[in-house]
């Protein structure tokens, strides 16, 4: 068994190193990757500098496992797909986050929506929850919040993003 400081300080840590500047993107999809390899190639020939990665999980299909628990942030799909970009320069920032935000829109057409994780709200707000999820965390801010004095989420999606 190994803890998690050691998981981290031998796993992750090496990866993100904490002199760069990030931006993370993220979506769930099912789509093929016939369908994902125009933006892909595309990505390949301007691929920011070390340690800039695309993480892939192949999250599976559901049947035959047994059922999730209710999950407030509830989107998932077959496929998990990651976009981090690593620079050293803040004059670079906006040519990075361009980067990152322009490949993860590119392939919009094949997302079912993304992950609370990795995500880019700011720039690029998408679908992290169910239409049915959205409507009950609605129903219980205006029992508790009524005034709005809370912000739900950075850069939320009208109507709760793309169907």
């Amino acid at each position: 068994m190994t803890d998690t400081g050691t998981l981290s300080r031998f796993g992750t840590d090496p990866h993100y190193d904490e002199t760069k500047r990030y931006l993370a993107d993220n979506m769930w999809t099912h789509a093929s990757f016939d369908d994902l390899w125009p933006n892909f190639e595309e990505m390949l020939k301007t691929w920011p500098p070390a340690p800039s990665h695309l993480v892939m999980f192949n999250w599976g299909g559901r049947e035959g496992q047994p059922p999730r628990p209710s999950m407030a942030y509830s989107v998932e799909d077959e496929l998990y797909y990651a976009l981090y970009a690593a620079w050293t320069d803040p004059a670079d920032d906006s040519t990075y986050t361009r980067w990152v935000t322009d490949h993860m829109r590119a392939w919009e057409p094949y997302a079912s929506g993304i992950q609370l994780a990795d995500e880019n709200l700011l720039h690029r707000p998408y679908r992290f929850v169910t239409d049915e999820k959205l409507r009950r965390l609605d129903d219980l801010r205006a029992v508790w919040d009524p005034g709005g004095m809370f912000v739900s989420w950075l850069g939320r999606p009208a109507g709760g993003g793309p169907r």
